[in-house]
């Protein structure tokens, strides 16, 4: 992996040194993710190429680009990110919108509703077989509508409730941007679901997508009480994504 600095004022910068592999000691080992353990986290995607969105507009369902259209197989970064900075960085130049949509494939064996967690950065509207259940924007200039903390993607930026029918349920999600960092997380509390994989294939989710529920639905963790206390927790310690707004 390599990337690079930025530096952006107002300021001055001076007498600055950067000496190529040089740590002072720390260890080439990285740090541990601290989300590496959720196994709500869905962490594979299908990911759609960028376009342009008309500020003003609101991402509609009939014009996410068909399955003809160039799809790509995207999975999480550390944290649970999903990184769109990383893939198309700011596509366009400001003020202009670009918008990208994300789809996951979410098997329930019956009717039901889910809590979901979700972080985002800029704009985005979540679609659950095709209709709107979540829209909302997290903006750092705006201060009504930056979101804790700070307008980061984090999965305190908000949640909702996830509405699924028995069998196969497609959740879609647009993201729009027009500033710098976008990406998304995205956290289902737990049940008896089972996650198809960004392929097309089902999949062992413990160890694809590290959900809560074994290979045939059975929960692997304890009921749904503990899951709310698993994830209140998480929001009281704060896990706010390497993603600036």
């Amino acid at each position: 992996m390599k990337g690079g600095l930025r530096l952006q004022g107002p300021g001055t910068f001076a007498n600055m040194v950067i000496t190529p592999d040089a740590v002072d000691g720390l260890s080439p080992e990285p740090t541990r993710d601290p989300l590496d353990g959720d196994r709500g986290l869905v962490r594979n995607w299908r990911l759609s190429t960028f376009s342009a969105l008309p500020n003003g507009k609101d991402a509609m369902y009939n014009e996410m680009p068909g399955a003809s259209q160039e799809w790509k197989t995207i999975s999480t970064e550390r944290n649970g990110l999903v990184n769109l900075s990383r893939e198309y960085g700011r596509p366009l130049p400001e003020p202009n919108r670009a918008v990208a949509w994300l789809k996951a494939t979410i098997t329930s064996d019956r009717k039901q509703t889910k809590k979901v967690d979700i972080g985002w950065t800029r704009e985005v509207w979540v679609f659950v077989n095709g209709k709107l259940v979540y829209a909302d924007k997290n903006l750092f200039e705006e201060e009504g509508a930056r979101k804790f903390p700070d307008a980061r993607c984090s999965l305190e930026n908000g949640a909702f409730t996830l509405p699924l029918e028995a069998g196969d349920n497609e959740v879609a999600v647009a993201i729009a941007n027009n500033f710098f960092g976008w990406g998304l997380k995205l956290r289902i509390c737990f049940g008896a679901l089972l996650f198809r994989s960004a392929t097309g294939g089902e999949c062992d989710p413990a160890r694809d997508f590290k959900a809560s529920f074994g290979r045939n639905g059975d929960r692997l963790g304890p009921p749904g009480r503990e899951s709310a206390r698993h994830s209140c927790a998480r929001r009281r310690r704060g896990t706010s994504g390497g993603l600036d707004a």
